[in-house]
């Protein structure tokens, strides 16, 4: 039989690597996950009732929670003369880094009653549990549409969610700003137009 214990010593070797390069905030919950999942395996190994362990399954619940977004709308001066658009999602920390994949929409289509304003007609998941993100972080929404002219992509305008906003459940209304997308948060951002426009969302929390 084939020895693999070299191929397992050094795919262990370069999982601890990957653990001890991501930031300490996020080192210390998966730090704190594995102690509870430990005790986990303690209390069922112990156990000889049903209900047994209970306690500890109470205790991941905080590191499973995650967010959905969805039954959102975007109001948007032109919408309906727009190409392609689409909605990009991006999750950053203050620094501007990506804190999972980029997510993108399908083609989102105009409330024929109203040619400036968009049905994005689809659900978010953030891949991330909420308690993994740093507390800087923030959900942001890019209208991305195709430029027939320039043949090319473009952001129109963006909304974020952060802070308490990521973790409360429920609708939600966001302003929508001016492009170029500030990832860094430095500067309050200037709104699209002089008329308010607003992004309205609805907000879910659930268990992974």
């Amino acid at each position: 039989m084939e020895d693999t214990r070299f191929t397992w010593n050094k795919a262990f070797q370069e999982h601890v690597e990957n653990v001890l390069d991501l930031p300490g905030h996020r080192r210390q919950a998966i730090g704190q996950l594995a102690n509870i999942l430990k005790l986990r395996i303690q209390e069922l190994n112990a156990g000889v009732r049903g209900s047994v362990g209970l306690p500890g399954m109470q205790a991941l619940k905080p590191f499973m929670a995650g967010l959905i977004v969805s039954d959102a709308t975007l109001s948007v001066k032109g919408a309906a003369a727009m190409a392609d658009p689409r909605i990009i999602v991006r999750v950053r920390d203050k620094a501007g880094k990506l804190l999972e994949a980029v997510q993108e929409s399908p083609a989102i289509m105009c409330f024929p009653s109203d040619p400036d304003k968009f049905s994005l007609g689809f659900s978010w998941h953030m891949q991330t549990p909420l308690k993994c993100l740093p507390d800087d972080a923030a959900v942001f929404f890019e209208l991305q549409h195709y430029k027939l002219a320039k043949k090319k992509k473009s952001i129109k305008c963006y909304s974020y969610l952060e802070g308490v906003e990521l973790e409360a459940a429920g609708g939600a209304v966001l302003e929508v700003y001016r492009k170029p997308v500030d990832a860094k948060r430095k500067a309050r951002p200037t709104l699209l137009t002089s008329k308010p426009m607003y992004l309205h969302i609805t907000r879910r929390l659930v268990q992974h």
